[in-house]
């Protein structure tokens, strides 16, 4: 809840600038705030990019942001300060999807504000997440279909397999169909990693909390789908084409 989240001190959080500025070795670097939290106070964002503006750092830096936060002035300002970089969590081109998840959005408003950063910032990142375990095939090419048709528009755009995080609403409801992956599966795209050694499995295995990555919902189901993606790029495909067509050829 947004009523519950703690900021730090912004003066302090400008001091930290300064100081990456006089230790920077090279000239062309970005500082990323690693807070995803961050646009959800307007004020407080203003507030930063005005600090600075004023006291004149000349930075290049990134942030995360959300469907609903941002609006043209907010994200004029953002960019005037140094804003070079900004990443969403879309989560899915599916809007059951986005319902069943409880995102507060759908995949049209996603768009409409991922379309607006693009006006003003000129890296924008859209990721997506695969292996829910009540997503569907279909489902799932709405995904791929969404994050090509931005690929091709000049987003930066990643496709992940879900890793349920321990206590989550969605892990105390599923647990019991998760599955282990004796492949590392944080690569997403990749399908061809080595099988861990025999005692890494075990490792794994005896701690599913910590290496929580290692297990998934409904995996293989979604596998075809995928390769499919990698390996026909441009084939024709049997969904959602309306939604394609409209974001690339606008």
């Amino acid at each position: 809840s947004p009523k519950n989240i703690v900021y730090r001190d912004l003066d302090e959080v400008i001091e930290e600038i300064k100081f990456i500025k006089t230790i920077a070795k090279q000239k062309d670097y970005i500082i990323c705030l690693l807070d995803e939290a961050f646009i959800i106070n307007r004020t407080r964002v203003i507030e930063f990019c005005n600090l600075l503006l004023s006291q004149k750092l000349s930075i290049k830096w990134a942030c995360f942001s959300r469907i609903g936060c941002v609006d043209a002035e907010l994200l004029k300002k953002m960019a005037r300060s140094g804003c070079f970089a900004v990443s969403y969590g879309i989560e899915s081109g599916s809007n059951k999807i986005l319902k069943k998840i409880k995102k507060g959005f759908t995949i049209e408003q996603a768009l409409e504000d991922l379309f607006l950063t693009k006006k003003y910032i000129s890296e924008v990142q859209a990721g997506f997440i695969y292996g829910f375990p009540f997503e569907t095939p279909k489902d799932f090419l709405k995904t791929l279909i969404i994050n090509q048709a931005l690929q091709l528009k000049g987003f930066l755009t990643g496709v992940l397999p879900l890793t349920p995080v321990n206590n989550s609403e969605l892990y105390r409801q599923y647990a019991k169909t998760l599955r282990f992956s004796p492949s590392d599966r944080t690569a997403g795209w990749d399908w061809d990693t080595p099988r861990l050694p025999k005692e890494c499995v075990n490792l794994v295995k005896k701690h599913p909390i910590i290496f929580a990555n290692f297990y998934h919902f409904n995996f293989s189901r979604l596998k075809k789908i995928l390769l499919f993606f990698q390996h026909n790029p441009n084939r024709k495909l049997p969904v959602s084409i309306d939604i394609f067509k409209q974001i690339v050829l606008e």
